[in-house]
């Protein structure tokens, strides 16, 4: 499951990527906002590969959702900045694919929260209460 959820983020990151130039040639600030979205996809799927931890997946929970929440604003209400400010914007094949995808990555995630063993006391360093002499 792991390798699926990193997949997924991968796939979310190269469709965020694949569309930042042409909301750059709309404004800066969307261009910008595709492209942080990108790298912090590629970042999780990176850290579910190399340093799978429950921060990690509750992380990636809330960003996800965050990211799927204003894409459903964005095309309910309006756009809350930039020139398109104010209008709804169409929904586009590209934007149910990625909604889509981090949607399944949201689920996935949830599920490795809940399966993703907890450390146990045995697990733990214990604490040093006395310096060392040296």
């Amino acid at each position: 499951m792991l390798y699926s959820a990193a997949t997924l983020s991968f796939l979310a990151e190269a469709i965020h990527l694949w569309v930042t130039p042409e909301h750059y040639l709309q404004w800066l600030g969307y261009g910008i906002f595709f492209l942080v979205v990108a790298a912090l996809q590629g970042i999780l799927g990176a850290a579910l590969l190399f340093r799978p931890r429950r921060w990690v997946f509750v992380v990636g929970i809330l960003g996800n959702l965050a990211v799927v929440a204003l894409w459903v604003y964005t095309r309910a209400a309006a756009v809350p900045l930039g020139p398109m400010a104010g209008e709804a914007e169409a929904v586009g094949a590209q934007d149910v694919v990625c909604t889509s995808v981090e949607g399944a990555l949201v689920v996935l995630l949830m599920t490795l929260c809940w399966r993703f063993p907890k450390p146990g006391p045995g697990l733990r360093r214990p604490r040093r209460t006395k310096p060392l002499k040296v």
